[in-house]
């Protein structure tokens, strides 16, 4: 699709996206434990008036984030005869709701993530988690050094880098050597793009929690903490002014197609004219792509660990009942077909997918279709393999990079047959440690890609000696909307019935798994300024 199809679809005119934070009486005004702590005795508490039981449904990111911060608040601020208990419900026989992981040579030793959620080392939320757990992070880059990306628009490649989004590489020579194919778009796209994103972490860390803010078409009533912050109408003006002034020429439309809509793409496994403007925006950025040297399941598994909570796996939650104030009662369902059972909490927090949770609310909840999501399908396909990725496949007489991402340009016939194809790292097979060090690769698609396909893309002989194939059923959360041209959910009201706090799967807004640990949190902020309350 066109770049500028692409923005008209984003930006209408009159009818920009805005950042926006919830009305004042949705943000939980809450600090740190410590903090919390120090104004401890300066808070008039009334008797019992701390919740006793907590129920939060989904055990993914967002689940575990929520609970760990529960505990972690309670502990300083309720008497040890009142603190809560933390039951967690998920419907899956393992923990980490919809994170899933593949075994590298089927060992157990080698984790690798297969969830569509990234996050990189700008990612506070994510970073301190990892922190507080005693786990690494370690940075994409260093695990495939100098392997070096191309843009590959299923015929050829249009454009490669060293490292698609080092900083370092936002230099005059790589602007000049873009401008002779992109015009100025690039060397003005990535100032503004720091900016955002500089910006964007100020005002996620001026005020614990940072979120909900989400994105609305419209003329919006922007409150005064954010305009503060000056990201709503830099985010504004930026998309309203600068982007069309970008890319509405022949170079910036090619720029737009082929480098921005490529990081998207890789990103957050959707095309560009599918996502809103904030995942548009960052889908190309100076930022480097992390992970959890661990995985994220033992991110998410040390987290609850730490909330010492109740995880009840393989219970699904049928039915949430909104009695009265404190009295919210669930109709619990065990996978495996067993009895249902009811069981009464004061607070719920529902840190999955509204969508996807088919959970009967009665009441029913208001304007419910403001939580409701479209998503996309999407494979993920891991192996490995002695060679590397074939330059004559891809029509490449230099250098042939190890890291593969595509676009769909607007003149193009032809569509790519998978949305990226990356170097995870280099492996040596633990079974055999004399066998030659093998390349460990991940490839998402959109269908299943034929082994015979992937056997293409490599130098022969392919001998992928190690595979796995994982579908992950509606996992892209994309735009919704008339036409085509609304946004995601909205999340201004979080506490979507009394007692009953909706911090959704952190994909709302953007499909990060940092997103997912702040709105975790908010929701477990907001419980907490409750009952100091």
């Amino acid at each position: 699709m066109a770049i500028y199809t692409l923005i008209s679809l984003l930006l209408l005119v009159h009818q920009t996206y805005a950042l926006v934070i919830s009305s004042p009486e949705q943000l939980a005004l809450w600090p740190t434990a410590e903090q919390v702590s120090q104004k401890k005795d300066d808070i008039p508490f009334r008797e019992n008036s701390f919740p006793k039981k907590i129920a939060i449904i989904g055990s993914g990111i967002t689940g575990a984030s929520a609970a760990s911060r529960l505990y972690e608040g309670f502990r300083v601020l309720a008497p040890a005869d009142q603190q809560p208990t933390i039951t967690v419900f998920e419907r899956n026989p393992i923990i980490g709701g919809r994170i899933t992981q593949a075994y590298v040579y089927d060992s157990m030793r080698l984790p690798v993530d297969t969830c569509a959620a990234t996050f990189d080392s700008g990612d506070l939320c994510i970073a301190q988690s990892v922190m507080l757990t005693g786990l690494t992070l370690q940075q994409q880059s260093l695990a495939r050094p100098r392997a070096g990306v191309g843009i590959w628009n299923g015929v050829n490649m249009v454009a490669t880098e060293d490292e698609f989004r080092d900083a370092q590489t936002w230099s005059e020579f790589r602007q000049d050597k873009w401008s002779k194919r992109y015009g100025r778009s690039p060397s003005a796209f990535a100032p503004e793009v720091a900016q955002i994103r500089a910006s964007l972490s100020l005002v996620l860390s001026r005020a614990t929690p940072s979120l909900p803010f989400v994105l609305l078409p419209g003329n919006q009533n922007v409150s005064d903490e954010v305009e503060t912050g000056g990201l709503t109408g830099y985010v504004r003006t930026f998309a309203r002014k600068a982007l069309p002034e970008l890319f509405d020429n022949v170079e910036g439309q090619r720029f737009g197609d082929e480098i921005v809509n490529a990081g998207a793409r890789e990103r957050y496994f959707a095309n560009g004219d599918e996502l809103n403007v904030l995942e548009f925006i960052l889908g190309f950025e100076d930022q480097r792509p992390s992970f959890v040297g661990e995985g994220n399941l033992r991110l998410v598994e040390r987290l609850l660990k730490l909330a010492t909570a109740d995880v009840r796996l393989g219970t699904e939650v049928q039915k949430i009942e909104t009695v009265d104030e404190n009295d919210i009662r669930l109709t619990l369902v065990p996978t495996d077909g067993g009895v249902p059972t009811t069981e009464q909490f004061d607070t719920v927090i529902l840190a999955s997918s509204y969508s996807l949770s088919n959970i009967t609310f009665e009441p029913p909840i208001q304007n419910s279709t403001d939580l409701e999501q479209n998503y996309l399908d999407s494979f993920v396909t891991h192996f490995t393999s002695t060679s590397r990725l074939n330059q004559t496949f891809f029509k490449r007489t230099e250098t042939m990079p190890q890291n593969v991402f595509t676009t769909v340009g607007s003149n193009d016939t032809s569509s790519p047959p998978f949305l990226s194809l990356t170097l995870l790292r280099r492996q040596t097979p633990p079974d055999d440690l004399s066998r030659p060090v093998e390349n460990l690769y991940k490839l998402v698609s959109r269908e299943d890609v034929a082994f015979t396909d992937i056997e293409q893309y490599l130098e022969a002989p392919a001998n992928i000696t190690w595979s796995n194939v994982q579908p992950l059923p509606r996992s892209v959360p994309v735009q919704v909307g008339k036409n085509g041209q609304g946004c995601k959910p909205v999340l201004e009201h979080v506490e979507i019935a009394p007692g009953l706090f909706y911090a959704g799967a952190g994909e709302q807004v953007i499909a990060s798994a940092d997103f997912g640990c702040r709105s975790g949190v908010n929701a477990a902020d907001l419980v907490l300024f409750a009952a100091r309350s």
